[in-house]
């Protein structure tokens, strides 16, 4: 058995989130508050699982590189509920900006 790239992954969604007739379903395009732009879409059942297309690792990558930057995670480290306390938040943000097009962000909050 080949082990997964360390960088590939999805996330999966809660059911009330899913249910926001705001939440995109299928395919649609994220650009991302750093920049980033890449195609997700969403699948499984009720579209609760969120990833990106063709190449699994980007969205995880793009997710994983943050927690990194900021320290709050190691190198091949599992991402944890005590990863995004470090971080400062366990909250992805979609923003619809037109059909199929979302603005993504992952930013930690302000801290004072």
């Amino acid at each position: 058995m080949i082990p997964r790239n360390w960088f590939e992954g999805e996330l999966v969604v809660d059911s009330e989130t899913i249910d926001n007739p705001l939440c995109p379903k299928g395919h649609f395009k994220v650009i991302t508050d750093d920049g980033y732009s890449f195609e997700c879409k969403t699948q499984g059942s009720n579209h609760k699982n969120l990833r990106s297309t063709g190449n699994l690792n980007v969205f995880e990558k793009w997710i994983k590189l943050k927690l990194q930057e900021s320290g709050a995670l190691e190198p091949l480290a599992p991402v944890t509920k005590e990863t995004f306390d470090r971080y400062g938040q366990d909250k992805l943000r979609l923003y619809k900006i037109k059909e199929k097009v979302y603005f993504m962000e992952f930013i930690p909050p302000r801290t004072s």
